[in-house]
């Protein structure tokens, strides 16, 4: 007999050991092709047909309608008749990858997670080129939190089996649960080369674009998810949630309606048409959204927090006495308890109870700093590093730039709670400026570049922003986090222009401390001695920056514009090289909609007295804030 002979016999007998049995029977065909004597290569075609494995074990897998039987059960959820006649099946074939697959998805169905792992695990062993196990086990792990461990199991999956577009688009739910929105993207958009049509991938991707802050792009997913199934109510939902971050408040609401119309009780959409209709100034129906929202989902703790903040407090008020309930409750989560806290924070704040209004407010900052996993130490390595990175363009100049800029950015930055809401809803008001809010654009491209390109940031940036400008030459961008681009911005975009927001420090940490905040930039918020460094450390970068490009930042000062309106106004737009609109005065009169946790102040005409409000509070900060409060830290001449 032939080396060959004998090699491929080995290969073969390691296939059937694996439950490969289509990869054995070739091998043993090819060989008796060849010698239909050969008396190994018979016992072994004759084992992969009889299911007798070498040790004469019974056959790998049960009659295909035994199998079917078992998923008849499966499918009408008869779980306890499946478990029994799968364990009898277990017993007769104990290598059998199906029975453990199928138990698997039992116990999936049944929450029992660490039941199912354990099931797909056996069905791994039995046959480990079986890629639905792999993918059953990714699934079961990422209900348990297990995200790393699922999506190796996905990866292990689609290695077996390249097209396992399920697979694709799990791993990039996974990917999304990790914040690693890129790779997720890309997951989904494997999704729909495999299979187009996929509705639920076109649906993901729009979500993981949206939250990438790419809004057209999701909104784009949305409609086609739409196209394919016109029921889907998460994704008006969801179409909704990305026109009203656009500012489109109208064509949000219309969503929502679509969505509850079909599905009425959902409490989401209600709460989400609330987003909108408060960010478009109509308080009292926002009121009856949370509400209706809460009438439906009782224990739904964003939308008291949410309704929370459109309303004043009185005496007796019974939501007050729901959330004491909820906040009690065993059942009540971390997060939710954390939703509710900033709410009774501002339910006493209203009644005057600011001891237990406080109380609750560090708890539930605690709750979130938790949540949010936060280390004040990685922005300390943040600001280190921006100030050591390479390339700076500390003389000022400029780089070497091609391109006209047909729309001139404003850039309004600053700390977050220093008054940047007002001041772009005052430039906005000048009929040649569009507000655009704060985007991500800055940040995004500075990541992604590693500020070593300035032609393709200008490009990127400009192209951008041009789309937002709706035919204005000058447009806004107020993401206060900018602060920490204004190297990058001044070598890439010479025509931009920078305002500088000072407010007193003492009534920024605690304006920040008092507000729940979505996004994870905004985690040092959660705790008042991190407030305090972090306070600090921006103030040392703006000294630097300023050392650097003093001549390109205009400093206003919130307080000075609060009691000096007019002046401090006039000197703005003139600075931005405007002329002069007295409508600039009227900020609480801009139709434009608000984002921000601002939205209702800048709604009311320009007061002074905010930057005091921290002082009722003083008693309970243990002096946290000593030798922060006062006047700004600088004096430079605007």
């Amino acid at each position: 007999m032939s080396l060959s002979v004998e090699k491929n016999l080995r290969k073969a007998q390691s296939h059937l050991k694996a439950g490969e049995f289509a990869e054995a029977e070739t091998l043993y065909k090819a060989i008796l092709l060849k010698f239909p004597k050969n008396k190994k290569a018979i016992e072994g075609y004759q084992r992969v047909n009889s299911g007798v494995t070498a040790h004469k074990s019974p056959s790998f897998e049960p009659p295909q309608d035994q199998i079917q039987a078992l998923l008849r059960l499966y499918h009408n959820r008869q779980f306890q008749d499946l478990f029994a006649n799968a364990e009898n099946l277990a017993r007769q074939y104990p290598n059998s990858v199906l029975i453990y697959n199928i138990l698997g998805m039992a116990n999936a169905s049944l929450q029992n997670s660490e039941a199912a792992i354990w099931n797909f695990q056996q069905a791994i062993n039995a046959k480990p080129d079986y890629a639905e196990s792999h993918y059953n086990l990714g699934i079961s792990l990422q209900t348990i939190g297990k995200i790393d461990a699922a999506i190796s199991s996905f990866q292990r999956a689609i290695k077996i089996k390249p097209d396992h577009f399920a697979s694709y688009n799990n791993m990039g739910n996974a990917l999304k649960s990790k914040g690693t929105l890129s790779n997720a993207i890309d997951c989904f958009k494997n999704v729909l080369e495999i299979k187009p049509d996929y509705t639920e991938a076109h649906y993901n991707l729009g979500v993981a674009l949206q939250e990438n802050g790419d809004l057209d792009e999701a909104i784009t997913c949305y409609q086609r998810t739409l196209e394919i199934q016109p029921t889907h109510s998460d994704a008006y939902n969801n179409l909704g949630n990305a026109l009203k971050d656009k500012g489109a408040w109208n064509a949000a609401i219309e969503n929502y309606k679509n969505s509850l119309k079909i599905k009425p009780g959902y409490a989401e959409a209600h709460c989400n048409m609330g987003l909108a209709l408060k960010g478009k100034g109509d308080l009292d129906a926002a009121i009856q959204s949370y509400c209706n929202a809460l009438k439906i989902k009782p224990d739904y703790a964003e939308a008291h927090r949410n309704l929370s903040l459109a309303k004043t407090y009185a005496p007796n008020d019974t939501q007050i006495a729901d959330m004491d309930a909820l906040y009690e409750s065993e059942l009540t989560s971390d997060e939710q308890r954390c939703h509710l806290c900033f709410a009774l924070a501002k339910a006493h704040r209203d009644l005057k109870n600011l001891k237990r209004s406080f109380i609750y407010l560090k708890e539930g900052n605690a709750l979130r700093k938790k949540l949010l996993s936060y280390d004040i130490s990685k922005d300390e390595k943040l600001f280190a590093e921006i100030k050591n990175r390479q390339p700076l363009n500390l003389n000022g100049v400029p780089d070497s730039l091609d391109g006209t800029c047909e729309v001139t950015p404003i850039f309004i930055l600053g700390m977050p709670r220093s008054g940047t809401t007002l001041v772009e809803q005052i430039i906005s008001s000048h009929s040649q400026v569009t507000g655009a809010g704060e985007l991500e654009f800055v940040r995004r491209l500075a990541d992604e570049l590693h500020g070593s390109n300035s032609q393709v940031f200008r490009d990127i940036y400009l192209k951008k922003l041009g789309q937002l400008s709706l035919g204005n030459g000058f447009v806004t961008d107020k993401m206060p986090h900018n602060f920490l681009h204004i190297d990058q911005i001044c070598r890439s975009l010479p025509e931009a222009k920078i305002i500088h927001i000072k407010r007193d420090p003492a009534a920024i940490c605690w304006s920040n401390y008092q507000h729940y905040f979505a996004s994870r930039e905004l985690a040092y918020s959660c705790d008042l001695e991190d407030l305090v460094k972090y306070y600090r450390m921006y103030d040392d970068l703006m000294t630097f920056w300023y050392a650097h490009y003093g001549d390109r930042i205009y400093q206003l000062d919130y307080d000075q514009l609060t009691v000096k309106q007019e002046d401090e106004t006039i000197k703005l737009i003139d600075h931005i090289g405007l002329d002069w609109e007295s409508v600039c005065l009227s900020p609480h009169k801009n139709k434009r909609g608000v984002h921000t946790a601002s939205q209702q102040q800048v709604r009311k005409e320009v007061y002074t007295g905010s930057s005091s409000q921290w002082r009722k509070f003083e008693p309970f900060l243990g002096g946290v804030f000593d030798g922060l409060s006062g006047p700004s830290t600088r004096s430079l001449e605007t």
